[in-house]
């Protein structure tokens, strides 16, 4: 299960998820994450347009999900 992946004071910054953490489920955001921006950010495609973690910067599209975050630096290891 993805739960055991985030620790729980990660969970408990995602308070603005409109999914109800459903990549813990399905193991990956509601955006698909093309690779680290940063030290908690992630470039991600323009899918999800309607989620509060993702912003618009310069070009691309940047999710600052901690969870999200946290799943995709897990799969990556």
């Amino acid at each position: 299960m993805m739960k055991q992946l985030v620790p729980e004071e990660v969970l408990k910054k995602t308070v603005k998820c409109h999914k109800g953490l459903s990549c813990l489920s399905t193991g990956h955001g509601a955006c698909e994450a093309c690779g680290k921006a940063g030290d908690e950010e992630l470039f991600v495609n323009k899918r999800n347009s309607d989620c509060p973690y993702r912003i618009f910067y310069g070009e691309q599209y940047i999710c600052t999900c901690p969870t999200h975050f946290v799943l995709y630096k897990n799969m990556t290891k």
